[in-house]
């Protein structure tokens, strides 16, 4: 429900009260991860890092800790968000999958955004190729970095590859794509976009 915050709200509330009656975890861990980020979306990070919080407890795995230390991160709360990094740090040497080290590297990216080191930021998220999130970021950092058409390459990246899987074409991500092109094109005058 793009835009219909509170709609989705109560259905994601409603999904995980069905998930924690039939003593789901995992559903009711990636109900608060969906729930975090539509309330991310609509700017309540700190409600957003309650429904992480609440995520990791029922399942401590990359996703939800990549979206726990991000909003804090997005909060300003970069030692609790370091904690974040260092859990999930460990987890990817526990487990070494690449999917634990494209988390990482995609919060360690954020973090390093959320601070204002755009070369770092671009290193780390330079090594998560197909993941159309840190893409997105990607392209906010090369813009911060100075290189608007690296920046225009990336949100047009993210748009031809939003359907590339079932996470991303749902993600939200996409849409976030085009807005930056839409601001892109504002700051530079480039219609063309």
């Amino acid at each position: 429900a793009l835009g219909r915050y509170q709609e989705s709200l109560g259905y994601l509330q409603q999904a995980r009260s069905m998930a924690l009656a039939m003593d789901d975890s995992s559903r009711a861990a990636w109900t608060d991860v969906y729930m975090g980020r539509n309330l991310a979306a609509r700017g309540d990070h700190a409600g957003a890092v309650r429904a992480l919080r609440r995520a990791v407890q029922f399942w401590p795995g990359d996703i939800p800790l990549y979206w726990l230390g991000r909003e804090l991160g997005m909060l300003g709360d970069m030692a609790a968000a370091r904690e974040v990094e260092q859990e999930l740090a460990a987890r990817a040497v526990a487990e070494p999958t690449k999917r634990n080290r494209i988390s990482l590297n995609k919060l360690r990216g954020s973090l390093a955004f959320a601070e204002g080191d755009f070369e770092a930021a671009a290193r780390f998220l330079e090594t998560c190729p197909l993941d159309l999130d840190a893409r997105l970021l990607l392209g906010r950092t090369y813009i911060a970095l100075g290189r608007p058409e690296a920046g225009r390459a990336e949100f047009r990246f993210v748009i031809k590859n939003r359907f590339h899987s079932f996470i991303d074409s749902m993600a939200g991500v996409w849409p976030l794509a085009y807005y930056r092109l839409g601001v892109l094109a504002h700051e530079t005058g480039d219609v063309a976009t």
